[in-house]
């Protein structure tokens, strides 16, 4: 998995941060469903849990997608 990750950030570091991010976001929905079925989580937890990935990783994607506009030199 690191090496396709080095691989990713060479050829394209977005897309490395876009990987890790969706690799994170899997682990920790992971993480939920099984604390879910332990008693751990309620059904509503894992569902705001999943809202607030959704949102960091669109905020991650706006930051990520607009960096090359804003580290270009006029």
């Amino acid at each position: 998995m690191l090496g396709l990750l080095a691989t990713l950030f060479v050829l394209s570091p977005a897309m490395a941060v876009l990987v890790l991010s969706a690799a994170v976001a899997g682990g920790g929905l992971v993480w939920a469903v099984h604390a879910a079925t332990a008693g751990r989580l309620t059904a509503g937890d894992v569902t705001a849990f999943v809202a607030a990935v959704a949102g960091v990783q669109v905020a991650l994607l706006g930051l990520v997608g607009g960096w090359p506009r804003r580290t270009r030199r006029c």
